[in-house]
């Protein structure tokens, strides 16, 4: 059966025909996921307060993305990143920075954006000197001589060039504005990228960051309140590095197992006050032949490091080494889920286990949740409902793709399910198609009163034309609808699960209900066909109907001696926009209503007796001197001569009349 990720699923189980054609149903299965943790591993009270780490508009004091709008996050690269590095190294580094950037961006359709800053990456140094003073800002001069190293630059602004680049650059006036406002002398872009060797020291913000022998780079976090206000990332030199994917495949078996390069050690058990130091490589190596004794010749994936170390800046930390107290929350739900991550393949692992660059729906489940975009079905974050977020919505009800955790958020807001309901998906076809009487992104019967329906039924009926498979050829599988109130039926939802050695060459018309829908795609003859109808911007409050034809190829051969011929109907959803739109008997809101669906009863009688494949005139022969069960009662007399030849009449059978009978 097809992953249909994406909708909810009607369960209803009717007892079995004689052909099998009844009704069941059960919850179509899902992407598994584990859990991703906020910085600092919050627990659950400090989750649902909101109190976890964002990252910060410096201009505004707002935390990014709280409008629910898209927002910039500048970055700076710093012109030496890996500069001791072989120059094929040297001269990709920036790329592979530039798309770990752009595995975050992509994972929210452009929701967060980096940006590329106009000025050089300064690190947030409280001793770097630059020679030059800023007396309006309360800047003094550094003064080099000082035993601690010299005077603290400090100054309240987080984002901007450095003061000799500002002052260099014109100072005010000398340079464009940003979105966000005038451009000041700062500490960089909002995240600034370096690589230092073994021993480099940053003291930032209060804290003394040191780059270890064992690691491969750390992060340093300024915060304040819920906000990150500047972010450091520096990676050590005195690795082997490469940007070339295969490479760190096949280098990394090179070295020792075991290790633990992304752990994040906490500084004085004050994790919710202190900057971190978030350091890739903390574990024992068991060889002396380079740094940490990893062996000569190991290659580490720069795009591998400096994209966890970005989940860092995001405010995302280790999964895996959270404590039983840390709020695990699942990416499909944002529900605390009693989970321990034990996957290496989450982005945001503290394991290097060699290159891994593509965010795992854990990883982006927690960007997700940090960073929420306001406009319910905007999967392509530009602001705008289009008929390319009902295409791609549409995919996703019918499984011809996943929706990751990004883009479940957009579509999960009737019944947050970690499923696209189909009523879901009808209303965001309701908002691109009707946005006058929908506005697009507001939820049905929010801040309305309460709606009181009265006590209403729709009745789902297959039926089979001919009632018996014996007769050969085709068979028409035919779904009735009833509405004796009159409900507005903006579309239904269908799977049709058959047996192939029977059935096949499948074709669907569709019936009288919303005869205009759009229909989708049922996909390949593969045994499974998904049937679906939806038609919101109009409705249909006809009290009988037939919603769709299915006409199959009967195998006779096949179907006569077959005990039970396989074809049943499951996930039966009929979608109504009255008061709003919900998948009819499944809405809380609506108690009082009831769907029931009525299984087809066909039978396979034996007309076809000598196993021709058709039903012809040679079959009175195999009736009479072959004593043919016809009706398949187990024994053979005149109820066996009286259904074939009332069968066939009834049906006129070509093949019946215009064969030539003889007599010799």
């Amino acid at each position: 059966m097809k992953n249909r990720r994406g909708r909810f699923v009607f369960g209803h189980v009717a007892a079995a025909c004689t052909i099998a054609l009844g009704l069941i149903g059960g919850a179509a299965p899902r992407a598994s996921a584990q859990a991703f943790v906020t910085l600092d591993f919050f627990d659950v009270t400090g989750v649902a307060l909101d109190l976890h780490f964002r990252l910060i508009n410096p201009y505004s004091g707002q935390l990014r993305g709280a409008d629910g709008q898209p927002f910039n996050v500048y970055y700076a690269i710093d012109a030496n990143f890996m500069a001791n590095q072989p120059i094929e190294v040297r001269n990709t580094a920036f790329a592979a920075v530039t798309s770990a950037f752009q595995s975050w961006s992509a994972a929210s359709a452009g929701f967060i954006r980096f940006v590329p800053a106009i000025w050089d990456a300064v690190p947030n140094d409280e001793c770097a000197c630059n020679g030059v003073g800023c007396p309006q800002f309360g800047i003094g001069q550094c003064v080099t001589g000082d035993a601690d190293c010299c005077d603290k630059v400090i100054h309240p602004f987080f984002i901007g060039p450095g003061l000799q680049e500002w002052t260099d650059g014109g100072g005010f006036g000398g340079w464009l504005p940003l979105p966000e406002g005038d451009v000041f002398p700062g500490w960089g872009g909002d995240i600034d990228i370096f690589s230092r060797p073994t021993g480099f020291q940053l003291n930032s913000f209060g804290f003394l960051y040191t780059m270890g022998p064992c690691d491969l780079g750390f992060t340093a976090l300024h915060r304040s309140g819920r906000g990150l206000w500047s972010i450091d990332i520096y990676l050590n030199e005195d690795f082997d590095w490469t940007t070339v994917l295969p490479s760190a495949v096949s280098s990394w078996p090179n070295a020792p197992g075991g290790a633990d390069p992304i752990s994040y050690p906490l500084h004085g058990g004050k994790r919710e006050l202190n900057p971190s130091v978030l350091s890739p490589t903390q574990g024992s190596m068991t060889s002396s032949q380079g740094p940490c004794g990893i062996p000569l010749g190991t290659l580490f994936d720069i795009e591998t490091v400096v994209v966890h170390e970005i989940g860092h800046a995001l405010g995302l930390d280790h999964p895996d080494q959270a404590t039983g107290s840390t709020a695990f929350i699942n990416p499909w739900t944002f529900t605390f889920d009693p989970i321990v991550p034990t996957s290496t393949q989450i982005i945001m692992h503290s394991a290097y286990v060699g290159p891994k660059r593509t965010l795992a729906p854990e990883d982006i489940g927690g960007s997700t949740f940090l960073y929420r975009p306001s406009l319910w079905g905007d999967l392509d974050s530009d602001g705008v409902l289009s008929i390319g977020d009902a295409l791609k919505t549409l995919d996703f009800v019918e499984g011809n793709s996943t929706p990751t955790p990004f883009e479940m958020y957009l579509l999960d807001f009737q019944n947050r399910n970690g499923v696209v309901d189909h009523d879901e998906a009808a209303q965001v076809l309701l908002w691109v198609f009707d946005p006058t009487a929908n506005p697009p992104g507001v939820l049905p019967g929010v801040g309305a009163p309460n709606v009181v329906f009265p006590p209403s039924q729709l009745d789902v009926i297959a039926t089979t034309n001919p009632a018996d498979l014996g007769l050969g050829g085709t068979v028409d599988v035919t779904l009735n609808l009833t509405n004796p109130q009159g409900r507005a039926v903006v579309g239904w939802d269908i799977d049709l699960v058959y047996d192939q050695t029977i059935l096949s060459n499948p074709s669907v018309a569709t019936g009288t209900i919303l005869p205009g829908g759009f229909v989708l795609d049922p996909g390949p003859d593969d045994g499974n066909l998904s049937i679906a109808l939806l038609s919101p911007a109009t409705s249909d409050t006809t009290s009988t109907g037939t919603l769709a034809v299915i006409t199959f190829d009967v195998n006779l051969p096949a179907a006569i001696t077959a005990v039970n011929v396989g074809a049943t109907l499951q996930n039966v959803i009929v979608t109504v926009s009255d008061p709003w739109t919900h998948n009819f008997a499944m809405h809380t809101s609506f108690p009082d209503e009831s769907l029931f669906i009525t299984p087809a009863n066909a039978f396979v009688s034996v007309f076809d007796g000598d196993a021709s494949g058709a039903v012809d005139a040679e079959d009175i022969y195999a009736l009479f001197a072959l004593g043919v069960d016809v009706n398949r009662d187990a024994v053979h007399d005149q109820g066996d001569v009286d259904a074939f030849f009332g069968a066939v009449r009834s049906n006129e059978n070509a093949d019946m009349w215009t064969s030539t009978i003889s007599y010799n």
